[in-house]
């Protein structure tokens, strides 16, 4: 392809996180020298944009709004970069497609148990992992499990259910409880974690809420993610992952081998 070759990406009406998704998901398609356009209206896209071509290592040779529209004319950079013979191994470490993964789930799979194994094994190695897994107690006045997710880098133990008494059907999640999960896998973030963990996608996620805005900030910095997912909600989460993602089967064979890829990319 021409290094004058020019490719429009339309984002106009989307919100964050899908803008800087979607524009990494085509650079990651475009050969060195090429110029990607896009255009945005999700006032984020002014900080996620920069931050994504810096990240990268391309060229942000235009960033300014015109009428309420964020305009990014971004040059594909690689063949400008003064380390040409590391390019092949900059690409592996740069996709994001090894960074996220998937754990695919039916109702009868121990997801929990599997998560819980994966995120002990790596913390007796030394790694820091950030997130949370879910853990269930004694069960509550309505006959739910007393559920809670454990904070895996302050080791809090959060219920982020309310018992709604014994004439309930059934408990609804705690909101207050869950956007304090949240805050706290933003604050780690921060901190660079070796890798996030999120219990689950479910249906705050398939809704825009929940915690998807922290998967798709670790998930663009290059900070490893794992994330439950339940069978039913494959379709939403591939709508948000946009084929970047791993999608492994809920075993601990499949995890570790996930690892150990990744593992060899990021020391490559």
């Amino acid at each position: 392809m021409p290094l004058d070759t020019t490719t429009y990406l339309d984002l106009r009406g989307l919100k964050c996180p899908l803008p800087v998704l979607r524009t990494r998901k085509l650079l990651g398609k475009l050969e060195d020298g090429v110029r990607l356009i896009v255009e945005c209206t999700d006032p984020l896209s002014v900080i996620d944009i920069p931050h994504l071509v810096r990240m990268l290592g391309d060229v942000l040779e235009l960033n300014v709004e015109r009428d309420g529209i964020y305009v990014f004319h971004i040059r594909r950079g690689a063949a400008m970069r003064q380390d040409a013979p590391n390019q092949q191994s900059t690409s592996m470490i740069n996709d994001p497609a090894k960074f996220l993964a998937a754990l695919i789930f039916e109702t009868s799979d121990e997801v929990n148990g599997v998560m819980a194994e994966f995120a002990a094994a790596l913390t007796a190695r030394g790694h820091r992992l950030a997130g949370c897994i879910q853990v269930s107690a004694n069960t509550q006045g309505c006959g739910c499990p007393q559920t809670h997710v454990l904070d895996l880098e302050s080791g809090a133990r959060i219920p982020i259910l309310q018992d709604l008494g014994t004439h309930a059907q059934a408990c609804r999640a705690d909101s207050a409880a869950l956007a304090d999960v949240a805050g706290r896998a933003r604050q780690a973030l921060e901190r660079r974690p070796d890798l996030l963990i999120i219990n689950r996608f479910g249906r705050l996620e398939s809704e825009g809420k929940g915690m998807r805005d922290e998967i798709a900030a670790a998930a663009t910095a290059d900070i490893p993610v794992l994330v439950g997912v339940a069978s039913r909600y494959l379709e939403a989460w591939r709508g948000f992952a946009l084929g970047l993602d791993e999608e492994l089967a809920c075993t601990r064979t499949a995890v570790d081998d996930w690892w150990q890829r990744l593992e060899r990319v990021r020391l490559a």
